[in-house]
């Protein structure tokens, strides 16, 4: 936890912010900058953690990458792909997450999971010899 508050008081120094300002832009409190930075936030609340580096990742992204480290640029996409809404203080939407291309594959596997151990063995039996035949 100390070395992920240091990291981000580095890049909040490096971008000029004031603790303040960073709370602000994160819609947190300043306290919660101030303990997540020296590391005494070992209670600190997931969210808190995740609103203060997305802020900061937010104003990275606006730096040359060019002068980025890679570590530094990989932050950046990094906190892209949780895809949080542009201001921290509004909930994110509610979007369904996809795990597999194809959302009826995901279907049958999620029912598959949902069956007792019992149905499961001759379910996937089935499964297996419809696809069988299917390639044939």
């Amino acid at each position: 936890m100390k070395d992920l508050g240091e990291r981000a008081r580095r890049m909040r120094e490096f971008l000029g912010f004031s603790q303040e300002q960073l709370a602000k832009r994160a819609g947190v409190s300043q306290g919660a900058v101030s303990r997540f930075e020296i590391g005494r936030g070992l209670n600190t609340p997931l969210l808190v953690s995740i609103k203060i580096n997305a802020s900061l990742a937010t104003a990275l992204s606006t730096v040359d990458p060019t002068i980025l480290t890679d570590d530094a640029r990989h932050f950046v996409q990094s906190m892209d792909l949780l895809d949080l809404p542009a201001d921290p203080r509004e909930p994110p939407e509610a979007k369904p997450v996809t795990l597999l291309a194809d959302p009826d594959f995901e279907d049958v596997i999620r029912h598959c999971g949902r069956l007792p151990e019992a149905r499961r063995k001759p379910f996937l039996a089935a499964m297996k010899a419809l696809a069988r035949a299917l390639c044939d």
